[in-house]
């Protein structure tokens, strides 16, 4: 019983240095001077207001020298490449899983996703 209460206030006390440690991080960008942008307060497009600069779109253009293009985006799927026994699975359990409801005739679906937390194929 004395293992379990030395234990269990190791516990506390890593709990509460931790939570500490994470607040005085997380409440830094509230002291921070970030917003607004330097396009205005009302902005929503952030530095994509860069394109609304004619010089800006002629200088990207003039860089382009081969005119091609590149998918910068990642596809997810089954045969991925990955490193061990990693893997990327994505599962539509049925379709629709309940319903319909209510006067629109809802419907609901559900996915379950299975992957490892952190770095898969790049």
């Amino acid at each position: 019983m004395h293992a379990t209460f030395i234990a269990a206030s190791a516990a506390a006390v890593f709990a509460l240095s931790a939570s500490t440690a994470f607040a005085q991080v997380s409440d830094k960008p509230f002291q921070e001077n970030w917003a607004p942008s330097k396009w205005g307060k009302d902005d929503s497009a952030g530095s994509a207001n860069h394109t609304k600069n004619p010089a800006n779109v002629k200088r990207a253009i003039s860089m382009i020298k081969q005119f091609k293009s590149v998918t910068l985006g990642k596809y997810y799927h089954r045969d991925i490449p990955a490193v061990g026994t990693r893997r990327w699975n994505f599962v539509l359990t049925g379709t629709p899983n309940a319903g319909p409801f209510g006067q629109n005739a809802m419907v609901y679906h559900d996915e379950y996703i299975a992957t490892e937390i952190g770095q898969i194929s790049t």
